[in-house]
Protein backbone atom coordinates (compact mmCIF):
# COMPACT_ATOMS: atom_id res chain seq x y z
CA UNK A 1 0.00 0.00 0.00
CA UNK A 2 0.96 3.61 -0.90
CA UNK A 3 2.69 5.61 1.69
CA UNK A 4 -0.07 8.42 1.75
CA UNK A 5 -3.50 8.25 3.53
CA UNK A 6 -6.72 7.97 1.35
CA UNK A 7 -9.76 9.90 2.49
CA UNK A 8 -13.43 9.49 1.08
CA UNK A 9 -16.18 12.32 2.02
CA UNK A 10 -19.87 11.35 2.40
CA UNK A 11 -21.44 14.96 2.73
CA UNK A 12 -25.09 13.51 2.97
CA UNK A 13 -23.60 11.39 6.50
CA UNK A 14 -20.94 14.32 7.25
CA UNK A 15 -18.45 11.68 7.43
CA UNK A 16 -14.93 11.22 6.58
CA UNK A 17 -13.51 7.65 6.22
CA UNK A 18 -9.51 8.18 6.59
CA UNK A 19 -7.50 4.95 5.44
CA UNK A 20 -4.22 4.41 6.65
CA UNK A 21 -1.35 2.72 5.03
CA UNK A 22 0.74 -0.11 6.23
CA UNK A 23 3.09 2.22 7.72
CA UNK A 24 1.77 5.69 8.55
CA UNK A 25 4.10 8.74 9.77
CA UNK A 26 3.52 12.33 10.77
CA UNK A 27 4.03 13.39 7.61
CA UNK A 28 0.71 12.06 6.12
CA UNK A 29 -1.19 13.32 8.78
CA UNK A 30 0.38 16.83 8.90
CA UNK A 31 -0.83 16.50 4.93
CA UNK A 32 -4.47 15.87 6.03
CA UNK A 33 -4.46 18.58 8.81
CA UNK A 34 -3.23 20.66 5.81
CA UNK A 35 -5.88 19.88 3.49
CA UNK A 36 -8.27 20.78 5.99
CA UNK A 37 -7.25 23.66 6.63
CA UNK A 38 -7.22 24.62 2.99
CA UNK A 39 -11.01 23.36 3.44
CA UNK A 40 -10.36 20.27 0.68
CA UNK A 41 -11.51 18.14 3.67
CA UNK A 42 -14.88 19.97 5.46
CA UNK A 43 -13.68 20.39 9.74
CA UNK A 44 -17.54 19.53 10.90
CA UNK A 45 -17.49 15.86 10.14
CA UNK A 46 -17.09 12.88 11.97
CA UNK A 47 -14.04 10.58 11.46
CA UNK A 48 -13.73 6.72 10.76
CA UNK A 49 -9.84 6.12 11.25
CA UNK A 50 -9.60 2.56 9.38
CA UNK A 51 -6.21 1.14 10.57
CA UNK A 52 -6.90 -2.08 9.28
CA UNK A 53 -4.03 -2.60 7.32
CA UNK A 54 -1.96 -0.33 9.25
CA UNK A 55 1.41 -2.21 11.10
CA UNK A 56 3.13 0.81 12.46
CA UNK A 57 2.03 4.47 13.36
CA UNK A 58 5.60 6.76 13.26
CA UNK A 59 4.06 9.88 15.26
CA UNK A 60 6.60 11.30 17.66
CA UNK A 61 5.39 13.42 20.46
CA UNK A 62 6.58 16.67 19.03
CA UNK A 63 4.22 16.31 15.96
CA UNK A 64 1.75 15.21 17.63
CA UNK A 65 1.62 18.17 19.69
CA UNK A 66 1.98 20.19 17.11
CA UNK A 67 -0.75 18.87 14.83
CA UNK A 68 -3.23 18.48 18.03
CA UNK A 69 -3.15 22.36 18.37
CA UNK A 70 -4.13 22.16 14.61
CA UNK A 71 -6.75 19.63 15.25
CA UNK A 72 -8.11 21.82 17.81
CA UNK A 73 -8.86 24.83 15.44
CA UNK A 74 -11.19 22.67 13.75
CA UNK A 75 -13.54 21.65 16.81
CA UNK A 76 -16.48 23.47 17.33
CA UNK A 77 -16.97 26.08 20.17
CA UNK A 78 -20.44 25.25 21.24
CA UNK A 79 -20.08 21.96 23.51
CA UNK A 80 -23.83 20.69 22.04
CA UNK A 81 -21.19 20.13 18.67
CA UNK A 82 -19.44 16.81 19.73
CA UNK A 83 -17.42 15.30 16.88
CA UNK A 84 -16.95 11.58 17.13
CA UNK A 85 -13.76 9.64 15.90
CA UNK A 86 -13.83 5.76 15.14
CA UNK A 87 -10.87 3.73 15.46
CA UNK A 88 -10.91 0.82 13.07
CA UNK A 89 -9.41 -2.30 14.07
CA UNK A 90 -6.36 -0.65 15.66
CA UNK A 91 -3.48 -3.54 16.33
CA UNK A 92 -2.98 -3.62 20.59
CA UNK A 93 0.84 -1.74 18.85
CA UNK A 94 -0.75 1.20 17.92
CA UNK A 95 -2.81 2.05 20.50
CA UNK A 96 -0.51 3.42 23.18
CA UNK A 97 -0.06 6.66 20.27
CA UNK A 98 -3.46 6.51 19.61
CA UNK A 99 -4.28 7.01 23.56
CA UNK A 100 -1.15 9.68 23.68
CA UNK A 101 -3.32 11.33 20.91
CA UNK A 102 -6.77 11.20 22.30
CA UNK A 103 -5.01 12.73 25.75
CA UNK A 104 -4.63 16.27 24.02
CA UNK A 105 -8.53 16.48 23.48
CA UNK A 106 -9.45 15.88 26.75
CA UNK A 107 -12.20 18.17 28.18
CA UNK A 108 -15.19 18.62 30.09
CA UNK A 109 -17.65 18.60 28.41
CA UNK A 110 -15.91 16.39 25.33
CA UNK A 111 -15.64 18.24 21.89
CA UNK A 112 -14.34 15.04 20.26
CA UNK A 113 -15.72 11.38 21.47
CA UNK A 114 -13.29 8.37 20.49
CA UNK A 115 -14.28 4.78 20.41
CA UNK A 116 -12.30 1.90 19.05
CA UNK A 117 -14.30 -0.60 16.76
CA UNK A 118 -13.45 -4.00 15.16
CA UNK A 119 -16.59 -3.55 13.40
CA UNK A 120 -16.97 -1.49 10.05
CA UNK A 121 -20.87 -1.23 10.36
CA UNK A 122 -21.01 -0.68 14.03
CA UNK A 123 -18.57 1.98 13.52
CA UNK A 124 -20.30 3.87 10.68
CA UNK A 125 -23.54 3.82 12.99
CA UNK A 126 -22.02 5.20 15.61
CA UNK A 127 -20.47 7.87 13.91
CA UNK A 128 -23.78 8.71 12.09
CA UNK A 129 -26.59 8.13 14.54
CA UNK A 130 -27.54 11.73 16.00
Amino acid sequence: MADDIAFELFDERRLIIITYPERANSSAIRKLMTLADEGAIPRGFNALLDFSATLSLDFPVEAMIELSMVRRRHLPYRPNEVRKTAYLRARPALRDVLDAWESFFYEDPPALIFRHFDDREAALEWLTER
